[in-house]
This record gives structure tokens, C-alpha cells and sequence, in this order.
């Protein structure tokens, strides 16, 4: 993390000038990188007023642990919250994730298929 905060830190912010960037010290406790979403809400331009991260009605954050991480993980986590919207992960709907024409190699199996009763092989002989 400290490499990251001395290498790498002042090129991302640089890149990125709209981000506000706020580093504390955390002693004794896993190094998070914290994001705060500032949901937009309808207002005349007449009352604009300026967001800020103290109304929690708006706000969405999202936080991630970068224990143990080197500082190209750490920077491919932060640019996942630079360019993430705050939302919720979804699940993606539509069943099965892989389509074919056909359903099986095999297809699809029966007990009426094959030669005779489907009963035929359980029977004791004796």
C-alpha cells in the first residue's frame, strides 16, 4: 500500500482530476480503498446547491480490502471504483449460461427408451 501511495497515487490523480482523493492513516487495521457515490437528484437550476458526502440519503459507498495486494492489483481496484456507478451487483437473468443447438451429446434420456419394459433389468433371477 505504501508503495502504491508513493509510485502510483500521484499519476492517478492526475489522471483522473474529477476524483476527489482522500488518504488517512489507519493503524492496526486493514489498508481499504473507500469510494462515495454521490447519487444525482432532480433540482431546478435556480436552487442548485453543492453535493456533499454528509447527507447519507444520496450517498452509495462501496469499499474494498487491499490487504496483501501489490500495487498493480491496488491500482486495478481503484480504477474499478473510479469507473464503477455505486450499484448493487445483479444477477444476470436468462437461465443457462451456455446455449447450443443441441441440448446434450447424448440427448435427452428417457426410461422409455431402449429395448423392452424399463423394468426389464431389475428383475432376480434366481
Amino acid at each position: 500500500m505504501n508503495e502504491f501511495l508513493t509510485h502510483n497515487l500521484p499519476a492517478f490523480t492526475r489522471s483522473s482530476p474529477t476524483t476527489e482523493i482522500h488518504v488517512s492513516p489507519r493503524p492496526h487495521t486493514h489498508p481499504v480503498i473507500r469510494a462515495h457515490y454521490i447519487a444525482p437528484t432532480p433540482t431546478s437550476p435556480s436552487t442548485f446547491s453543492p453535493p456533499s458526502l454528509s447527507s447519507s440519503a444520496n450517498t452509495v459507498t462501496k469499499a474494498i480490502c487491499v490487504r496483501n495486494l501489490s500495487k498493480e492489483q491496488i491500482q486495478q481496484k481503484a480504477e474499478l471504483l473510479l469507473y464503477g456507478n455505486g450499484a448493487k451487483n445483479r444477477r444476470v437473468k436468462g437461465g443457462r449460461v451456455v446455449s447450443s443447438l443441441n441440448e446434450s451429446v447424448r440427448g435427452v434420456w428417457s426410461p422409455m427408451h431402449g429395448v423392452g419394459s424399463p423394468l426389464e433389468g431389475l428383475s432376480r433371477k434366481g
